[in-house]
């Protein structure tokens, strides 16, 4: 990272117009939520926060290229992530003994990457940036990628560093031990295939039981972990055991096989200790941990010196480039977490209770004004692959038009009135509209409320149709006042039917009652395209002419 833009430089005010918007839009969302966890909402779910987890292992796995895991050794991921996370809203000194030892306690995929020796500090130093708690994430995470991938650390920063009170905090005791779960080898371990101590009984560090250890954390003190996972991945029958990470003045561990390439394995912006550092920023900013998408990468952490990916085309050089996108990510993913703290049951009162009926009213009109107008130019192109092609537009909150109406371009031609849904019960193999609601919003990651509107697009052409569903969907039952806009798109050929959109939990639009259908329209608008384009270049490549 450039240290010029570290410290007190770090301003939203810094970023371009799209990530201001983006990060006042996720601020606006965030107060609803914080009025509503001081008026009644339901206190955390441990089965909730449980299965959050688990989403996050599973979704970030897939998108590093890794198998699933075995049950077992997901479980113990699971409980070491949960601990962690209950942990780190003790008020904790997020300082250089605290990070070293994280990094020596996250799982890693296998090979593991070894943490440089400074990394404790320099994660220090990150987290101490005082800005936006979303960009100090972002920052947060692409210097731990960075570290990871052999990039030089950077100088102190000019403009400020670790808040006061922040250095100091009780050491690693000696022989504090971090067991990496599923299989994966910690971050500190560097390839090391020495065994943890043992007591005569083969327990590690002598705690109770066959399959529990203790993880010790500066200023948190001992965290049971399972040390069940310890023996090879699923995914890598060749992966180390856990290692003992020495603490200060202890005996230097034996030495082990080399440490792994650079290039072996997954990414370091794909890794899982990144991603932990990030959710553990946010949390302590009163945050939920982010959600991950399988589909939505991050940016690639910066190239070591001298290796071959240094220089690489497409790899963003501006390090404020990197920083926004990388922002602009964790606001996308941030949102998916809101949406679904917002569907937890609430008990409000009635003036606690936002209405957001005229806002999806409002937003809905223009999202069937706008497919209409881009199916008028569709229609076109798609009677040039056959002339028998029909197009219809529908609405939810217009009647049926008549389906004997000829060939135009106004509202009623080409039954582009029709009710959302009635078209798709022709073709074979699309899910009804109710199982299509709920997987729109399963996928978003909130549970949808009363009301919904809906606008669609269905496309019939000899080889193929299309059924598209645009939803503007309550959040929680009962409703939060939040909206979200997602979509769903199917088609049926004689191959049977298909998803055609594979949306994930970042593609969505999120408007809050305070928001302006002026204001938004833009992100609505551009995510109504996407869908539309996404979906008909299916159709069109599946169409043989």
């Amino acid at each position: 990272m450039d240290t010029r833009r570290r410290g007190r430089t770090l301003v939203p005010d810094g970023f371009p117009d799209a990530v201001r918007r983006r990060l006042e839009a996720l601020d606006r969302l965030r107060e609803l939520w914080a009025e509503r966890r001081r008026h009644g909402i339901s206190s955390a779910d441990p089965a909730a926060v449980r299965d959050g987890v688990r989403r996050r292992i599973e979704e970030l796995r897939a998108l590093a290229g890794r198998p699933p895991l075995p049950p077992e050794r997901l479980r113990a991921e699971e409980d070491a992530l949960v601990a962690l996370a209950e942990d780190s809203r003790a008020g904790v000194r997020l300082n250089a003994d605290y990070f070293d030892t994280l990094a020596r306690a996250v799982p890693d995929f296998s090979p593991p990457l070894p943490a440089p020796e400074r990394v404790g500090a320099l994660l220090a130093e990150a987290a101490a940036v005082e800005t936006h708690p979303l960009v100090r994430a972002a920052h947060l995470f692409l210097t731990c990628a960075d570290a990871l991938n052999g990039a030089p650390a950077p100088p102190p920063p000019d403009a400020a560093g670790p808040r006061h009170g922040r250095d100091a905090a009780a050491p690693l005791p000696a022989g504090a031990v971090g067991h990496g779960v599923n299989g994966a080898v910690p971050h500190g371990a560097g390839g090391a295939a020495s065994k943890a101590a043992e007591t005569p009984g083969g327990t590690p560090g002598g705690a109770a039981g066959a399959a529990s250890g203790v993880l010790t954390l500066p200023g948190v003190g001992d965290i049971p972990v399972s040390t069940a996972a310890a023996a090879p991945a699923a995914d890598d029958p060749a992966a180390p055991p856990a290692v003992r990470s020495p603490g200060p003045g202890a005996a230097e561990a034996p030495p082990g096989p080399p440490a792994p390439r650079r290039g072996d394995g997954p990414p370091a912006h794909l890794r899982p200790l990144p991603w932990t550092v990030a959710s553990l920023s946010l949390m302590r900013s009163d945050l939920p941990p982010p959600a991950i998408d399988r589909r939505a990468a991050p940016p690639a952490a910066a190239a070591a010196p001298g290796s071959p990916a240094e220089g690489t085309a497409g790899r963003p050089r501006d390090p404020l480039e990197r920083l926004a996108a990388m922002v602009l990510l964790l606001a996308d993913l941030e949102t998916a977490a809101l949406r679904a703290e917002l569907s937890r049951p609430a008990r409000l009162p009635g003036a606690l209770r936002p209405d957001s009926s005229c806002l999806g009213r409002a937003v809905h009109r223009r999202v069937v004004n706008h497919l209409r107008l881009r199916c008028d130019s569709l229609r076109m192109v798609l009677r040039e692959l056959d002339p028998a092609a029909r197009t219809s537009v529908g609405s939810s909150t217009e009647p049926p038009a008549d389906p004997t109406a000829g060939p135009g371009t106004g509202p009623g031609a080409e039954n582009t009135a029709a009710s959302p849904g009635g078209a798709a019960a022709e073709a074979p193999g699309v899910p009804p509209l109710a199982e299509r609601r709920a997987a729109a919003a399963r996928r978003a990651l909130f549970t949808p409320g009363p009301n919904e509107w809906r606008a669609s697009v269905d496309v019939d052409l000899a080889d193929g149709a299309l059924r598209l569903v645009v939803f503007v969907q309550e959040v929680g039952d009962p409703a939060s006042g939040v909206l979200a806009v997602t979509a769903d798109g199917w088609l049926t050929s004689d191959e049977g039917a298909v998803d055609v959109l594979d949306l994930g939990c970042a593609d969505c639009v999120t408007l809050v009652p305070a928001d302006a259908a002026d204001d938004r329209w833009p992100e609505v608008e551009a995510f109504t395209d996407d869908v539309l384009a996404r979906a008909v270049g299916h159709l069109t490549r599946a169409a043989r002419y």
